[in-house]
Parts: C-alpha cells; structure tokens; sequence
C-alpha cells in the first residue's frame, strides 16, 4: 500500500500591481499547494491561497470620487423622467454598483466592484476584496478598526468642523390652524446633525424640504413610529414617540441646502438644534437670509397665498444689520411667497326634492350650500367656493310616464313544437292604450306602441319550451369475455321518457331518441388477474450471510379482482400456464442470510521475526468469527476487507560488553580488558559475532594507571628478622 503523502505550501507569489493608483487600492500574492503535492489521499494544505495588503493610500486629487465617476459614465446608456446626472447611491450590497437619477435606482452591470473600489462595511470604511466589502483602519489596513468623527471624517479627530446650534423659541409660533413657519437652513455639507422639539408638542410637526425631497408637508405627515427615511442621498432617523420630544437625526453629511418648518395645528414649544459645518464654511458664513413668519393664508378655506419679508442680514461681532441682497447667496434665498392651504371648502347638496308633476312634464329642486370640511364644519358664502363649479338646484324630472300611454299586451303561449326534447313556442303581441293609472282603454295599431319603443319596447313572441325529456338508457353490461387480463364487456340501449318536471322514467320507441348521444355499448373489463406464484419448492440461498438468491418452483394461479378489497381470505385458482405466458415467469427470488454485520475477521498478534538480524517477515493468523465467537468459512467475511497476516520486520543486533578487569600492574601503568558479546536488541539473547560489525565492536583493552611505584619502598630489618618490602 502507498503511503498517504500531505500537501505543503509553496512560496508566495510577488505582489500584484496595485488596482487603484490613489485613494487605497489592494495588492494581491497566491501560493500554490505544491511542496509537496497531495498524494494517494493525503491532506490538503489548510490555510488561505492568497493574501492582501492595501498600496497607495494616499489621497486622490479632486473632488469625484470613484463610484460618482463610474455612474457619470452611464449618463447616456438609460432613459430617466429628469435630465439629472447619475449618481452613486449605497445598498444592500457595498461591493455592487447601484446609480440613482430622478429618483430611479439602476444597477449597472453583474460583476463585482473591482479590487479597490471604496465601500462601507458595518461601522467602518472598507475596500472591495474579491467582490466583499473588508474594513480598512485608520493605519490603512485590512481588518483594521476606523471611526468617523462629528465632522463625518474617516479617523479624524473632530478639529474640521464647526458646531452650529441654539434653539427657536421666538413668539412660539403663529396659533392658526394647519400654518407652517420656517425656521432654520441646514447649509450643504452639514454633519451629525440633530434636530429636537424642546418640549412634547401634539399639536406640531417637524417639517423638512430639499431641492429633491420633503417630509411632512402639504399637510401628510409621517407615522410616529421609528423610521430610516434616504432623503436627498443621506439616511434620516425620525421618529414622533408617544410621550417624548419629536426628533430628526443623520450622521450626514447633507447633500444639499435643507429647509426645517415647523407646521402648527395650534402653538409650539420650539425647536433645539445642533449641526456641524467645515471650518472653511463656518467662517465665510457672515452674510445670511432673515425672514419673517408667514403671514396668514389669504382664503379662509381652500388653496391660498402666503407672504413674508425675507432680507440679507450682516453678522459682525454679535450685531445684526441688514444689507444689500447683493451680499448674500441668491442660491440660498428662501421663498418670500408660497401657496397655503387651509381646510378644503366645497359644494354641499341636498337630496332633490319630489317632481312637480307626475306624468308628462315637471321640475326637481335642491339646496347647493358652500361648506368647509375641516374640524368643525361651517357653511361659507358662495364666494369662498368655486362658482364656475357650483352643481346646479334645478333640473327637469326625468322619465315621467305620459299621462296616455302604450303599452304590449301578450296572450298565452301556445303548445310546445316538441314532444321530446326542446322545441320553440309562440305568443300574440297586441298594442292596448291605457290610463296613467294603468287602466285598459282600446287596442290600438301597432305603431302606436312601435313609437313609444324607447319606453315601452315589444317583448319576445316566442320562446325555447321543454315538455318531456328523452335518453338512452343501458339495460346493464353483460358478462366480462376474458378468463384474465383485459377483455371486452357489451350492454343494450333502450330509449327512455320522462315528464319535465317528474322522476319516473318509461321505455318509448327508439325514433324519440334519433340524434341523441348514445352511451357506450362497450368497455374493456378485467374480472381477475394471472400471475406465476410459488408452489413452495425453493433451493438453498446463494449468500453465506447478507443478500443472494435461490431458486424457486413457479406455476401460474388466477386472482379476483376484487381480492384486495375483501377482508376474508379468497382461494386462488390454479390454470394453465400459457395464461401467464405473456408475464415474465421468474426462476429465482432474493433471499436474505443472516446479516453479513455478524461476521468479522479477527487477527491474533503478530509472531516473532523470522530473522535473527536485519530484514524479515513476521506473521499473525486471521480468522472469521461470529459476533458470539464461534470460527466460521472465511467466505462468511466476504462483505469486508481481509486483514493482512504477513508483513515485513527488522531485528537489530548490536555489541554489549561487560566491566573492566583489574589493572594488571600494581603500580606506575599497565592495562585492563572486558569481555564484548553480540546480543539481538528486542530479545537481549547473544548470538554469534559475526552479526555484529566488526567495526562497530566497542574497544577491549585500555591503558590504566595504579598508585606510583615511588609510593612502594624496601625496609631493612634486624637479620633476626625477615626483609620484606612495604
């Protein structure tokens, strides 16, 4: 068997050229899974093929961005109700290109954003990587953490902007019903902008209004409920809850100059605001628009004209001049009239009243009052409602019988022209003149009444009539003509009449019937069915254990085909087997021996090395075991892998030596040896030198160093005495 090989990395790529040449772009590096390869199922390397890492991050000159650029190329590839440019606009999917003109949202294209392409992922900038949006921090890194500050700034430090805030609370507003007052301009730029009512007010609304968008005004508010609202390209957040201040938030900045109003159904506590402008802007604002309050509407219902004096206002260390209009951006100069309308008034009528004259000629009246409609309805003069659509209090009654009149007048009608089945019957038509109370006077020429058509025209003089119904009915199918199988069934028609309207039926003669559809006088029928059973003969089954087949005795029966419905047993009958020839007749059925799960190889431990040193092979018995433990025929094992009995084995021998021998001189230097023995490793037992390298023996003898003979002197004695060294 092949050894599983696992794949390894190889080295990284060089970085790609960067895709986007400012503002932050990405560079790409991939690695292949190839030092080494995979092989014969080893695993594949974990980690990620490829790698990022963000390259000119500096700033792009200019004041398009990149998405803008890319919808302005689109401009003249789609047909929108304005002229307006396309312009970029955020959806659900940061990394695909949506454009937006005259309030119409495209997207352009299928494919993916390009590596690079500025995006915004949740609570952070990002770039598109690979077609999903990846967050970049404030080091300019993949993965990173960024912010935006109150001046809307990617990671910066709030130091660009200028806070502009205060509240309006002067003269709390007109008390007229349904009046709108202008209150402030939010400049174009502006960031972290939040707008409050002072206090909880039910009878005010906070009313805003761009170039391109408006928000509760003409009288349609928005519901208290929380709200995300895309005004003007940027993400509002109103909400009117119950019991607390009206507000109007967004993170900005504001793509244009924006109006807020406040509508009045009767006072208002005011407003509290606070905004953020770039410095640049905060301080060129020195010249401003002032206005009035509106005046009050210039009808007393309906639509109207409202007027207020608006002037350039000076702003010089805390004082207030007014100046020349020249000083101040016409652009932003706020309407000094506009249209109002107050509670609709309209024409109110009657019911007409009761004609003049019942027959002939005669006149209806009405009363036509002008109305308001607002809280508390109020009748008006005429003159405060459309007169040229005043409805009118006088016409002519309509349809007013004349005081003589013609009227048709029918005899019966006559016998039906069928006996069976439809047939036509006729009536007299007759003109009668008669009283406006209905009262016969004469017959008359038909023209007479042929000139009243209009109201009185001539009825039908003849009519579709039914008397009897006929049918062919089935005197019952005849028996089935196959013994099994399919097979034909006939039955007799009789015609049959009954009365319109009655439930008996009789037999006729077959001429009432003449082209009425028949039923079938034939169908296929099937009163049993033919099939190859078993007679109970069988062989043994093919398979020691699991699936096989065995030979099976058939022989053709016949069965009811109404057998599968009876609760009580039905006898089969055995026929001839040319009937079930045209069925397939089986030799064999499935059977099943005892599960092949029950039998398993089982090997014992392997044996010793066959060699003494070096390379061998070793052995283990296997043998198939039922699950109880009873040995069973190999072929019992068949449904699983056999496990190997034999594989190869190393021994190893190697040199063991024993201690040194004592030092064979007394004193100064002599030697010393030990005894060296080959020994296999796994079993410790010696074996012949010979399997043992000789070069690898370890050294027998070595030089050793007693106590210096100087130590060792003679010692004289008397001679009485025996010399002796010490």
């Amino acid at each position: 068997l092949l050894r599983p090989v696992d794949g390894g990395w190889g080295s990284w790529s060089a970085w790609s050229q960067c895709s986007m040449s400012c503002g932050t772009g990405v560079q790409r590096s991939e690695r292949e899974c190839d030092s080494p390869l995979p092989k014969h199922g080893g695993q594949h390397c974990l980690g990620k093929r490829d790698r990022h890492r963000t390259c000119n991050t500096e700033p792009c000159p200019g004041g398009v961005g990149y998405r803008e650029a890319l919808c302005k190329e689109h401009n003249d590839d789609y047909t929108v109700p304005t002229n307006d440019d396309f312009i970029s606009y955020l959806n659900f999917d940061p990394c695909q290109l949506y454009c937006m003109s005259g309030g119409i949202i495209i997207t352009i294209g299928t494919s993916k954003l390009p590596d690079g392409a500025p995006c915004t992922s949740p609570g952070s900038a990002g770039v598109c990587v690979g077609g999903d949006c990846v967050s970049v921090g404030c080091d300019k890194q993949l993965n990173g953490t960024s912010y935006k500050d109150r001046c809307g700034k990617w990671c910066g430090d709030g130091s660009s902007c200028h806070q502009i805030s205060g509240e309006v609370r002067e003269a709390v507003f007109r008390e007229d019903n349904y009046t709108y007052s202008e209150v402030l301009t939010i400049p174009k730029g502006a960031t972290s902008i939040e707008i409050q009512e002072i206090t909880p007010s039910p009878n005010s609304y906070i009313a805003m209004e761009g170039p391109s968008f408006s928000l509760n005004l003409n009288l349609f508010v928005k519901s208290a409920n929380l709200q995300e609202l895309l005004l003007g390209r940027v993400l509002w957040l109103y909400e009117r809850p119950l019991n607390a201040s009206e507000y109007l938030k967004a993170d900005g900045p504001s793509t244009e100059n924006v109006t807020i109003s406040i509508l009045t159904v009767g006072s208002s506590p005011g407003l509290r605001y606070k905004f953020y402008v770039p410095l640049n802007d905060a301080e060129s604002v020195r010249y401003v628009w002032h206005y009035s309050n509106w005046s009050g509407c210039s009808v007393q219902c309906g639509l109207g004209n409202q007027t207020r004096e608006v002037s350039c206002v000076r702003h010089t260390s805390g004082s207030k001049q007014v100046v020349n209009e020249n000083l101040c951006d016409s652009s932003s100069k706020p309407q000094s009239e506009r249209t109002c309308q107050t509670p609709f008034c309209g024409w109110i009528v009657s019911e007409w009243s009761n004609c003049s004259s019942h027959c002939g000629e005669g006149m209806q009246t009405r009363t036509v009052s002008c109305h308001s409609n607002g809280t508390i309805v109020e009748v008006w003069p005429d003159s405060h409602c459309d007169l040229t659509a005043k409805p009118s209090s006088l016409k002519q009654c309509d349809n007013l019988p004349p005081c003589h009149s013609y009227q048709w007048q029918y005899s019966e009608y006559g016998e039906c022209s069928a006996s069976c089945g439809p047939g036509m019957q006729t009536r007299e038509a007759l003109c009668a003149k008669v009283t406006h109370g209905g009262e016969f006077v004469d017959f008359v020429p038909e023209s007479f009444c042929e000139a009243n058509a209009t109201n009185s025209p001539r009825g039908p003089i003849t009519q579709t009539c039914q008397m009897h119904i006929c049918k062919w009915m089935p005197t019952g199918w005849g028996p089935c003509q196959a013994t099994c199988g399919l097979g034909m069934m006939t039955q007799e028609l009789a015609c049959s009449m009954r009365e319109m309207h009655g439930e008996q039926w009789k037999q006729v003669d077959s001429n009432f019937c003449n082209g009425l559809d028949q039923p079938a006088l034939e169908k296929e029928c099937q009163t049993h069915t033919c099939n190859w059973t078993t007679s109970g003969e069988v062989g043994p089954c093919s398979a020691m254990c699991g699936e096989g087949v065995q030979a099976v005795d058939y022989h053709c029966i016949r069965i009811p085909v109404e057998a599968d419905a009876l609760a009580s047993p039905v006898e089969l009958e055995t026929i001839d087997n040319s009937f079930c020839d045209v069925i397939q007749r089986p030799n064999t059925r499935n059977c099943i021996a005892e599960p092949c799960e029950n039998f398993h190889w089982y090997p014992s431990g392997w044996g010793k090395c066959d060699a003494l040193c070096g390379e061998g092979s070793q052995s283990r018995t296997v043998v198939c075991q039922h699950k109880n433990g009873t040995q069973v025929m190999d072929a019992y094992c068949q449904s699983e892998p056999r496990p190997t009995s034999e594989k190869s084995c190393t021994s190893v021998c190697q040199w063991v030596v024993g201690e040194w021998q004592p030092c064979s001189a007394v004193c100064s230097q002599g030697t010393q040896s030990r005894e060296a023995t080959c020994v296999e490793e796994a079993t410790q037992n010696e074996v012949d030198k010979g399997f043992c390298a000789e070069s690898s023996r370890p050294s027998l003898q070595q030089t050793c160093h007693a106590e210096p003979c100087e130590n060792f002197n003679w010692i004289s004695s008397d001679c009485s005495e025996v010399s002796s060294c010490s």
